[in-house]
């Protein structure tokens, strides 16, 4: 959890401050901007994991760059993901020490477990909303209306 978290919380901060890669991050070349941490995470699921292989990745990456409200919804996941990980990394790593062999097994497995089962379930319903909210957008600018 400390390093999904680092992670994430690290390449939205770079994001945010302009930074450029060093090095290629998935689809994104050495020297390009930084994207929100959880794109590469959600390109590299989809398109490989998933099967959506490089016309995914192509789509996703004109989506992102046609869509400043598509990149806010990343970093708000992002940020909504790395915080919570590490706050929680953080109390399982201190409970796992102060509680007899069994309950730290229990809460070093089971915590993270049940937090991420619910994190996902919250995430569907912010990305739902945050979708919803670009579609708006995008009809409202596709009517002329501002």
């Amino acid at each position: 959890m400390y390093l999904f978290g680092v992670h994430i919380l690290q390449a939205d901060i770079f994001y945010l401050q302009g930074y450029k890669t060093h090095i290629r991050i998935s689809s994104t070349p050495k020297g390009a901007p930084h994207k929100p941490g959880i794109y590469p995470i959600i390109e590299d699921i989809v398109a490989n994991d998933g099967g959506g292989g490089k016309p995914y990745r192509e789509a996703l990456m004109a989506r992102y760059e046609a869509s400043p409200l598509f990149q806010q919804l990343l970093v708000k996941v992002g940020f909504f993901w790395s915080i919570p990980a590490l706050l929680i990394a953080t109390a399982c790593t201190a409970i796992v020490f102060t509680v007899p062999y069994p309950w730290a097994y229990a809460v070093g497995w089971g915590v993270p477990g049940i937090w991420g089962i619910i994190w996902a379930f919250i995430t569907i319903k912010l990305v739902q909303a945050g979708l919803r909210k670009e579609k708006e957008a995008w009809s409202k600018e596709q009517s002329g209306v501002t």
